[in-house]
């Protein structure tokens, strides 16, 4: 009865996986949530020449929609989870939401197990008497194979409420177990997210949370895995897949700052330049919208203000760090509801070829994307300058107000310390060998869906010149 209360409590509303992006050549008659599809359901992208643009508006004449009326423009949602606490010392309070259930299954990563940060959890746990058993087997990036180990003592111990502990890859890994758990018949194959085109569709994923809920707890700020309905899955062939369905949100995110004040500086400063990312390319995103714009807007002055300070100042600043880690979370929480854009997928894609933290190619990549989103797109350009006077830098004219803007990114990537150029990132890889890698780096990142999301046309000549531009002189 008690997790019955508790499911009902944070009931989430059964949309489908993203089902304001599904691609042009899907046309169901009629979702299962009894709306039918509709033109007018996406948000209207940025006037231009826009390949991107053009595929949007085309995918939404598929698009979940309300009762056709006069006054009914199009349907618009924000999705975050039901509930999120925040603040020192909110752990046990969240989690005593918890009180009343019988089995609780904990997934995380040796390196947190070991830091006893899941003892943390545990041990509130257990002055609940809620039986609790912990998976500590996600590698960093979280593998099918592990995965699938982990459902499988969740199908044994069957709980009724699976707890996410770490970064993202616990997080990632463990709302796959609950898709999974919820729904046995499920194949991870079938529920691979390839792209808005044609060749893979969006899936809509059945709904989740009568069996067990979902409440995701970061120790890092910046993935934003904890309020996202995104799973990055490495498959048996070592390739990297996107499960992409907003019942995969979190059923709740415990966002406890004194689990985060003790990260490594250069962690910590990889980990606000991906939310950095996050933010500004879900400002300029096709699918933002007011509502997000107020994320961002928020997180990113915080970023700038108070990341070098979190990161020089660690534990002595814990100011800061709270403030960090909400910030990576509010750009969670926009970039969930817009998508991003090419940067992302540069970012990702490089870092996944070469081995290097998501974060720390973003702050070479993000002043090259934006000149070329501003370059390609006149709302971009609008967008830059309104962040540019957000953050009070003076200018005149967009382009003056965008060239600002790129020079306080220089000025924050100089104050963690961190290099400006892939060169310098990469170090012992020669030129030569760093341009051999592009062609594969391109092709893959034009797949990446975030592409499809960016505010100007995007073609495989503009990912190569972009990821040559970075190497640097």
């Amino acid at each position: 009865m008690a997790q019955a209360q508790l499911a009902q409590r944070t009931q989430k509303p059964h949309h489908h996986a993203f089902a304001r992006h599904v691609a042009p050549s899907v046309r169901p008659a009629k979702l299962r949530d009894g709306f039918t599809p509709r033109a007018e359901a996406l948000p209207s992208p940025a006037p231009s020449q826009n390949q991107n643009a053009a595929k949007a508006t085309a995918a939404s004449n598929n698009i979940v929609s309300g009762p056709a009326s006069p006054k009914t423009e199009r349907l618009e949602w924000f999705r975050v989870p039901p509930k999120i606490y925040f603040k020192g010392g909110c752990l046990e309070v969240a989690l005593a939401e918890l009180k009343g259930i019988r089995r609780a299954f904990v997934v995380t990563d040796k390196t947190i197990f070991d830091m006893d940060y899941s003892e943390k959890v545990t041990h509130l746990l257990d002055n609940m008497n809620i039986q609790h058993q912990v998976f500590y087997h996600v590698t960093p990036s979280p593998t099918l194979s592990a995965v699938r180990a982990g459902l499988r003592e969740v199908n044994d111990f069957k709980p009724d409420a699976i707890i996410a502990i770490g970064g993202g890859s616990p997080i990632d890994a463990a709302k796959v177990m609950w898709l999974m758990y919820e729904h046995p018949e499920t194949k991870f194959e079938d529920s691979i997210t390839r792209s808005l085109e044609a060749r893979k569709t969006v899936n809509a994923a059945p709904s989740l949370g009568s069996r067990a809920l979902m409440i995701a707890i970061p120790t890092t700020s910046g993935t934003g895995a904890e309020v996202t309905p995104f799973s990055v899955i490495v498959d048996d062939q070592g390739k990297k897949q996107t499960v992409a369905s907003y019942s995969l949100t979190p059923s709740m995110s415990i966002l406890d700052p004194q689990l985060v004040i003790s990260l490594p500086p250069q962690l910590r400063a990889y980990g606000g330049m991906m939310a950095l990312e996050h933010a500004v390319e879900s400002f300029t995103s096709l699918f933002t919208s007011e509502y997000t714009r107020g994320l961002c807007k928020q997180a990113i002055p915080n970023l700038f203000k108070f990341l070098p300070r979190a990161v020089h100042n660690g534990n002595n600043d814990y100011h800061a760090c709270e403030k960090v880690h909400n910030s990576a979370t509010m750009a969670g929480m926009a970039f969930a509801n817009t998508m991003l854009g090419v940067g992302h997928s540069l970012s990702y894609t490089l870092g996944e070829t070469h081995g290097l933290p998501h974060g720390l190619v973003s702050a070479v990549m993000m002043p090259h994307v934006m000149r070329f989103n501003a370059k390609g797109s006149p709302k971009a350009l609008e967008d830059y300058g309104k962040l540019s006077d957000l953050l009070q830098l003076g200018g005149t004219s967009p382009q003056d107000k965008l060239d600002k803007l790129v020079e306080r990114l220089g000025v924050l990537r100089g104050e963690l310390q961190l290099p400006g150029t892939l060169q310098e990132v990469l170090g012992g890889v020669k030129e030569a060998e760093y341009k051999a890698s592009v062609e594969e780096m391109a092709k893959r990142a034009l797949e990446d869906i975030n592409t499809e999301a960016n505010p100007c046309p995007v073609s495989p000549a503009d990912v190569k010149a972009l990821y040559l531009a970075a190497w640097g002189a």
